[in-house]
């Protein structure tokens, strides 16, 4: 398990001179000073002058972690289906820093529902500089095919939907689905519990999974806008 590194400080004791330099029968016969409930070496040359020694200690995530990980969780899942992508992309990097900075695929799946919202909104030019300042480095993002399973495709892909007058009508149209808020969701949340060594999906929530995708696949049918938000 993951945990949350202390750092545990041992003090030795310092050595006086005489002690030094003529060692006696009994400095040679004394048992291993205990300090912080940890043995030290006898063999070994103490630190003088009461040098501080730290040393690092795995300690378990504890309920109060896993409770605020959880919150974080949903409030990015929350903010993803709200359309607030680009607070989505500053908290993940205000709260999960290195996987913000690591993952390419993670920040160009954030910002590709921005473009998309942008192309939806009909704001070319938004899109075009949007897209400018932000897919420079190419890579890919993330979707779901037909079956629901995931799958990654290439950012210049998404960029011909500038070619649509009606992107609706492209080959690409699924990801102006709200499900397209879900898969970048899943696929942020599954990162982050891999990130602190825990199981991407329990049994809850792949039906919680399945549930929402079931659900947002007959609000597509029936061509309701909203997206269908589990509430626990």
């Amino acid at each position: 398990m993951t945990g949350i590194k202390f750092i545990q400080v041992t003090k030795y004791r310092t050595i006086p001179e005489e002690e030094k330099k003529v060692p006696s029968e009994e400095n040679e016969a004394k048992e291993p000073e205990k300090s912080g409930g940890m043995q030290v070496d006898s063999e070994r040359t103490e630190p003088l002058n009461g040098e501080i020694h730290p040393q690092e200690i795995d300690i378990p995530m504890n309920e109060a972690n896993n409770e605020e990980l959880q919150v974080r969780r949903k409030e990015i899942r929350n903010m993803l289906l709200e359309g607030k992508f680009e607070q989505v992309g500053e908290y993940i990097k205000a709260n999960f820093t290195s996987l913000w900075n690591e993952d390419k695929n993670l920040r160009n799946s954030i910002w590709a529902l921005q473009l998309i919202e942008y192309l939806k909104e009909q704001k070319i030019k938004e899109a075009l500089e949007y897209s400018a300042n932000h897919f420079t480095e190419g890579g890919y993002f993330v979707t779901r095919n037909i079956k629901g399973y995931e799958i990654f495709i290439e950012v210049k892909e998404l960029l011909t939907l500038f070619c649509y007058e009606k992107i609706e009508e492209s080959p690409l149209k699924h990801l102006l689905s709200p499900m397209q808020r879900e898969a970048v969701g899943d696929y942020i949340n599954s990162k982050i519990l891999e990130m602190k060594g825990k199981d991407k999906d329990t049994i809850l929530e792949k039906a919680l999974k399945q549930l929402v995708a079931i659900q947002n696949y007959q609000l597509e049918k029936q061509k309701v806008s909203s997206t269908f938000k589990l509430k626990v």
